[in-house]
């Protein structure tokens, strides 16, 4: 296919008029409508805001054919995961808040503490249960995707992926730091309530952006629907999710019974190395 051709498709793919177009470009609509009809051509600097518009390489842009490089992602595979991504990340993020607000209110009034800490709790379960048989069921129905995602766009997440592990990592030092400097001007509680705020922004990041990776591989996603792994699959999610579920009993046991919140949250990332282990046992086996 031509230039003119591959930047028609691509406009109209995305919604976008040629006013719109050329306004984006900075130039006359009449200079779009001249490429689109074949007429003239762009200079370089506007073919390469092309690309970085339209997500794709200047060489299948140029020479290639647009057309059938465009595939769609008619089982709403993308919106799903951005959805669950972040009501997962969500929820992590918001028990930490709770138990922040906790360990923060609790010398004031411990009722207000667990009224402030109880209901993030409630929603961060709600929100793992919620999205979690939502991804089961959707799973079920879409076993297998058609690869839709560009290398341009996989390229760009990438950028984004080093950016967003990088400063969950500086967040989790700050937090540290600022705990040891709020001990010295509060209690040892909220010295932690201070620290975990930025443990909750941390793994926000960690994990919204650890599951956009995981949502970008979708050759692993087929494979792992694939009738000779999908049993193994299944085993671990279960296994998973009662690991969790363990996790956030011992924690409400812990808290409640010794009134020990802060050193219980350890409870947490026990559970999630717990998960780790297992997934890495049963796919090894399998």
């Amino acid at each position: 296919m031509q230039f003119s051709e591959n930047l028609q498709l691509l406009r109209k793919k995305n919604n976008m008029t040629q006013e719109q177009l050329a306004e984006h470009l900075q130039v006359s609509r009449q200079a779009v409508s001249k490429w689109e009809a074949a007429q003239s051509y762009p200079e370089m600097e506007n073919l390469l805001e092309i690309c970085s518009l339209f997500s794709c390489d200047l060489d299948m842009l140029v020479r290639g054919d647009v057309e059938k490089d465009m595939v769609e992602d008619t089982a709403q595979y993308d919106r799903f995961y951005n959805q669950f991504s972040v009501a997962t990340a969500g929820g992590v993020a918001l028990i930490i808040l709770g138990l922040a607000a906790f360990l923060w209110m609790e010398e004031s009034s411990e009722t207000l503490a667990y009224l402030c800490f109880l209901p993030c709790l409630t929603i961060g379960l709600f929100l793992f249960v919620l999205f979690g048989i939502r991804k089961e069921y959707f799973e079920k129905q879409h076993p297998q995707i058609v690869d839709f995602y560009t290398d341009a766009q996989r390229q760009q997440f990438g950028q984004w992926f080093a950016i967003a592990m990088a400063s969950s990592v500086t967040l989790l030092i700050l937090g540290v730091l600022l705990m040891q400097f709020l001990e010295l001007q509060v209690s040892e509680d909220r010295a932690s309530a201070g620290f975990m705020l930025l443990v909750a922004a941390a793994s926000w990041i960690f994990i919204y952006f650890g599951l956009q990776k995981e949502k970008y591989n979708v050759e692993g996603y087929n494979r792992r629907h694939q009738p000779d792994v999908s049993t193994a699959a299944k085993k671990v999610e279960t296994i998973c999710g009662v690991i969790l579920l363990a996790a956030a009993a011992v924690f409400l046991a812990i808290g409640i019974l010794s009134d020990s919140w802060s050193p219980a949250w350890v409870v947490f990332p026990i559970g999630g190395i717990a998960c780790g282990i297992v997934s890495i046992v049963l796919k090894g086996r399998q």
